[in-house]
């Protein structure tokens, strides 16, 4: 439990500085201060109800798929004008590295157990062990093909730049309205999955210390 909660905190810790960066895009701000506002719009367990941060979830998901479905068209439109992109037809495929980056995104969605364990019990009685998992695992195959596929190639023209740097710049290449609410949605969705981490390491201390003072009695 003491490691879920390491990892609650690290991908908080980690989706604040992201939200910080694209807050900077947007107004102009320094990190700090990004960081900042970052977390302060994380709503906390005591301000916000559960069902409150799924509510926005939901909100937020459809606004997600449509985004980052216009920034690959974008990526995929402007691919040819991007000056880097030449440099993959000299590229040469390596096992090792391959390998390594496989091992990688396997051991990150993997430490996404804890969060099935931890909402899964949410889920009405009636909910079948598989229909759970089927859910559960298409989402994962299809951030993991769509979204690391479109990060790779974000991150193959625009290598110099940051993760969110390199985003911003190839939505702005439909227009500065996409860069605004592509960087405006991400700020939104850390925040909402910022609530989830703060909630799930809160239900995780919870269990440390409540297992202590059972094992006492």
């Amino acid at each position: 439990m003491v490691i879920v909660i390491a990892m609650y905190l690290g991908f908080f810790a980690g989706g604040a500085i992201l939200g910080a960066q694209a807050l900077g895009l947007v107004f102009g701000t320094r990190i700090g201060v990004g960081r900042h506002h970052s977390d302060s719009a994380v709503p906390g367990p005591g301000r916000l109800r559960l069902q409150h941060v799924h509510w926005v979830g939901r909100v937020v998901t459809p606004l997600y798929i449509a985004v980052f479905a216009l920034l690959t068209v974008a990526l995929l439109k402007n691919w040819s004008s991007f000056h880097a992109a030449s440099a993959i037809a000299t590229a040469h495929f390596q096992l090792t590295p391959f390998l390594m980056v496989v091992s990688v995104v396997a051991a990150y969605y993997i430490s996404y157990g804890p969060y099935v364990a931890d909402y899964s019990r949410y889920l009405p009685v009636e909910t079948s062990t598989a229909q759970a998992f089927w859910y559960t695992y298409a989402g994962v195959i299809t951030s993991a093909v769509w979204i690391m596929v479109l990060g790779a190639g974000i991150q193959t023209v625009f290598a110099r730049d940051d993760t969110i740097a390199g985003t911003a710049l190839v939505a702005s290449s439909l227009g500065t309205w996409l860069e605004v609410l592509t960087l405006m949605t991400l700020v939104v969705g850390l925040a909402n999955i910022g609530a989830f981490n703060i909630y799930g390491a809160m239900m995780s201390s919870l269990t440390i210390v409540t297992s202590i003072f059972n094992g006492l009695r």
